[in-house]
């Protein structure tokens, strides 16, 4: 969307084509609402109402058959809203129970918090019916959601 510096170093080990070994570099640049809400509302079904994320990195190295890796996230002042379907309107609206509890007991306002970086370690078994990229996105998405606070599980979904 060329609205944030973002880049990813790809490394193919050769010797090793039959397994299938890999590792990727990812990087992007600060990241504030305006940017992510487009994407976040009808593809996430959530809304960030405050946040601004200063940089995120990923290590991830990996196999035909799972990776493993790091996520650090740098932010500020997070504040997520889930949306619901409304039925009545069949549009999007805004679920307030749900966000009361995610962001009072889940969400993590800021990282890093007191001094220490939260940087979780990702493993992450492949599923053969999804493509190389969405592997990637699958130990990234896991990785953010550690960060964050928010239960893996409920975004995550298992195949």
């Amino acid at each position: 969307m060329n609205k944030v510096p973002f880049g990813a170093r790809f490394k193919f080990d050769l010797s090793k084509y039959r397994s299938g070994q890999f590792a990727v570099d990812v990087a992007m640049d600060s990241l504030n609402k305006s940017v992510v809400n487009p994407i976040a509302v009808p593809l996430g079904r959530f809304t960030v109402k405050n946040g601004q994320m200063q940089r995120g990195t990923a290590h991830i190295e990996g196999d035909n058959f799972n990776l493993h890796g790091t996520v650090e996230v740098y932010y500020t002042d997070l504040h997520l809203t889930p949306l619901r379907s409304d039925s009545a309107k069949g549009g999007l609206k805004k679920n307030h129970l749900k966000s009361f509890f995610a962001n009072t007991i889940f969400i993590k306002n800021a990282n890093p918090q007191a001094g220490e970086l939260r940087d979780p370690t990702v493993t992450v078994d492949r599923d053969h019916h999804e493509n190389f990229v969405a592997y990637i996105w699958t130990a990234i998405l896991t990785g953010l959601c550690k960060t964050i606070g928010v239960p893996v599980k409920l975004v995550v979904k298992d195949k």
